[in-house]
């Protein structure tokens, strides 16, 4: 399992979504769902994904973000010579980050 030790221990100071952020930059993009919300069949492009954190609260056994995800799909062409096409593609989603063992599991919305 994936821990967010330092975004566990930054919960409710000032630099919370930066080291948030910085570590949902860093996850492997395999460890989401995003595969679930490619529109076209395509995979991800892990050179451009980006995060909004828009809200974080505390409930009994975890951290609960709600967050953002903007990613592109790239989808292959119909025949052999036909270009790889970029589709801009975003949803929202769930964080959560285990109060005790600072486990991280996502859900989509």
């Amino acid at each position: 399992m994936i821990k967010f030790e330092k975004s566990l221990n930054a919960f409710s100071k000032p630099n919370f979504n930066t080291v948030l952020k910085q570590q949902l930059l860093d996850l492997n993009i395999d460890y989401m769902p995003l595969y679930k919300l490619t529109t076209q069949g395509g995979k991800i492009d892990n050179k451009n994904i980006n995060f909004s954190i828009y809200s974080s609260k505390e409930l009994e056994r975890c951290i609960q973000i709600k967050i953002a995800v903007f990613f592109d799909e790239l989808v292959a062409g119909c025949s052999c010579g036909d270009p790889i096409i970029k589709i801009a593609n975003n949803s929202e989603m769930f964080l959560q980050i285990n109060n005790l063992t600072a486990e991280i599991n996502f859900k989509i919305i």
